[in-house]
């Protein structure tokens, strides 16, 4: 009876030590990853942090995760930390072991609004869309005048073409340094991005 007592005893734990023992039993794979964005508008100089997540989050290993652009001269990227560089198109990638995530990344001016203040009173504002701009002098929050055209970017040069008053054609040509767009042919003028 004591025999077979220990005989039971040892399978038991023999069964025991096998189940604990097997990697495949409590092994979970990286399935995949995800990023917080999967597209981003950004201006020259601008900065956005990507936050990578992996799935499942209680995965047995957690690869390490590295980044890289398309185009660094569009965009780099530094522990998700992307920085816009030049006007076009880039693509950010997250890899986790064999599994990735792609963001990507337009910079360019599109949707931004700049302004150049004057005074409390007196400022000009300039907006961008796609392919075409309005700049508005304003008096106390009222639009007094306003012109629109189109224009073009290729950082960090930037080129707004349009008519006057009296039908004639102009070109203006800035230069965006960060949040800073300067314009000689105004005199100067600095616009801030807002």
């Amino acid at each position: 009876m004591k025999i077979f007592r220990i005989i039971s005893y040892a399978a038991l734990f023999a069964a025991i030590g096998l189940i604990s023992c097997n990697p495949n039993s409590l092994y979970r794979a990286v399935t995949g990853i995800t990023l917080n964005r999967d597209s981003l508008v950004l201006c020259v100089g601008d900065e956005f942090v990507l936050q990578a997540t992996i799935t499942p989050d209680n995965a047995t290993e957690q690869p390490i995760i590295t980044w890289s652009s398309s185009n660094d001269n569009v965009a780099r990227v530094t522990n998700g930390v992307v920085t816009s560089i030049s006007g076009g198109t880039a693509h950010i990638i997250a890899q986790a072991g064999d599994k990735t995530a792609t963001c990507k990344v337009v910079v360019g001016l599109n949707g931004t609004t700049w302004k150049f203040i004057i005074n409390d009173d007196y400022q000009y504002v300039l907006s961008f869309g796609v392919t075409t701009f309005t700049m508005k002098f304003m008096t106390n929050g009222i639009n007094q005048s306003e012109f629109s055209g189109t224009y073009t970017y290729h950082h960090p040069n930037v080129y707004l073409y349009g008519f006057d008053d009296f039908g004639e054609q102009y070109l203006l040509t800035g230069i965006v340094n960060g949040h800073q767009m300067v314009f000689s042919d105004l005199e100067g003028f600095i616009f801030i991005k807002q």
